[in-house]
C-alpha cells in the first residue's frame, strides 16, 4: 500500500476496437486517455539509461521521446514497453499521445500496473479551459479523490488531480494539466503508481516532462544553422517550452482513517421513528427490537437520536436507554437541531 494512498486495483474491462471502458460502470466517452483508450503496443523500446542529478541514486531513469519531438520524459527502466498515436476525445482528432509501462497492454486494461501517459494538443486550447481538460480524466466512478489544486508560481499554469485506491488496488493516479502563457498549447500528464518504487520515481519523473512546438529551436544549437541540437538524421530538436516543477503540494501523508458508525440497537419491541425529535411531530414508521439504527446525531444529551434506518428511512428515535443501546458515549456523537 502506497503511504501516498495514491492506488490501482485491476478493473473489469471491455476492450472493442482498441478502447476500453469499466465493467463496473457506465461507458465513458472515447476521450483516448489511459484506461480508456491506450495505444496498441509498439515493440518494446529500450533506450541507455539516466539518473537525474536531483533524484535518488536507487531511482534509474530512462528517457522516452515522440516521434514528432514534442514530448520527452525519463520513466523508470522497467517502464520499457513504449507506445504512440493519436489522441481523440469525443470521437474527434485532439492530438497526440506518448505512453510508457512494463506491460502495455495490461497498463490499458487493469489499475494494477504502473506506467505514464503523455498527451498534447494544439487545437483544445481554443476549445476548453484547463479545468474543463482536466475533468476529461474523471475517474470518480472507478477511484477516491485525493486532491486537487494548481503548482506554482511558475511561467505556466499546471492544475492537477490525484486519484486513490482506483479499482480498490492501491494504486494511485497523478493527472497534470500544463498550459503556457500563451496557451499555444495544453499538454497532460498522466502517472500510475502502483508501488513504492513507482512513488519514489514521482518526483524525478515529473521534473523531466517536457513539451515544445516541433523546430522551434533546437535542444543545444541552432536551427538554422544545422548546429549540434540536430539528430542524425539532420531535423531540429524540439525546444523543451515546459518542464514541471517538484510536486511539492501533492498529498504525502495517508488520510486517517473514516471513523466506524455510531448504532443504537432497538431494545423494545415497537419504537416510534419520528420526523423531529419530539412526541409532537408525525410519526414515519415503527422500528421493531433488534433493529440497528446509524447515529448521524443528536440532541438534549442523547434524549433524542437523528438515525437511520436499515431500509434508509431517516428520522429521530427516542434515546431512552430502555428503548435503545447506544453503542457509543454520548459525547462522541455531534450534537444537532434537526
Amino acid at each position: 500500500m502506497i503511504v501516498l494512498a495514491l492506488t490501482f486495483a485491476p478493473r473489469n474491462a471491455l476492450a472493442q476496437g482498441g478502447a476500453q471502458q469499466n465493467a463496473e460502470q457506465p461507458a465513458s466517452p472515447d476521450t483516448n486517455q489511459t484506461k480508456i483508450n491506450q495505444p496498441l503496443p509498439a515493440t518494446p523500446t529500450v533506450t541507455p539509461t539516466v539518473t537525474p542529478a536531483d533524484s535518488a541514486a536507487s531511482v534509474v531513469l530512462t528517457p522516452i521521446r515522440d516521434e514528432q519531438g514534442v514530448m520527452t520524459a525519463a520513466v523508470p527502466a522497467a517502464w520499457n514497453q513504449v507506445a504512440q498515436g493519436e489522441w481523440r476525445i469525443a470521437g474527434a482528432p485532439a492530438g497526440r499521445i506518448l505512453s510508457a509501462s512494463p506491460n502495455q497492454g495490461n497498463f490499458a486494461t487493469n489499475w494494477d500496473t504502473p506506467g505514464i501517459a503523455l498527451y498534447y494538443s494544439t487545437s483544445l486550447p481554443a476549445a476548453m479551459d484547463p479545468e474543463d481538460l482536466l475533468g476529461v480524466f474523471d475517474y470518480a466512478g472507478t477511484c477516491q479523490e485525493g486532491g486537487r489544486g494548481t503548482l506554482g508560481p511558475g511561467p505556466r499554469s499546471v492544475t492537477y488531480q490525484i486519484w486513490q485506491n482506483c479499482g480498490g488496488t492501491g494504486t494511485a493516479a497523478a493527472v497534470l494539466v500544463i498550459a503556457p502563457p500563451a496557451r499555444e498549447y495544453y499538454a497532460v500528464v498522466e502517472v500510475y503508481l502502483a508501488g513504492v518504487d513507482d512513488l519514489r520515481a514521482l518526483g524525478p519523473i515529473l521534473r523531466s516532462v517536457q513539451f515544445g512546438p516541433q523546430g522551434s529551436a533546437t535542444a543545444g544549437g541552432n536551427a538554422a544553422s544545422g548546429g549540434t541540437g540536430g539528430d542524425a538524421g539532420g531535423n531540429t530538436a524540439a525546444a523543451p517550452a515546459a518542464t514541471l516543477p517538484p510536486p511539492t503540494p501533492l498529498p504525502e501523508t495517508t488520510p486517517a482513517p473514516t471513523p466506524a458508525p455510531v448504532l443504537a440497537t432497538v431494545a423494545t419491541d415497537r419504537l416510534n421513528l419520528r420526523s423531529g425529535p419530539s412526541t409532537s411531530v408525525p410519526r414515519l414508521t415503527v422500528v421493531t427490537r433488534g433493529m440497528q439504527l446509524t447515529v448521524t446525531g443528536q440532541t438534549g444529551n442523547c434524549a433524542w437520536l437523528r438515525v437511520t434506518a436499515p431500509d434508509g428511512q431517516q428520522g429521530w428515535v427516542s434515546g431512552d436507554p430502555q428503548f435503545v443501546t447506544l453503542g457509543a458515549q454520548c459525547e462522541a456523537i455531534p450534537a444537532v437541531s434537526q
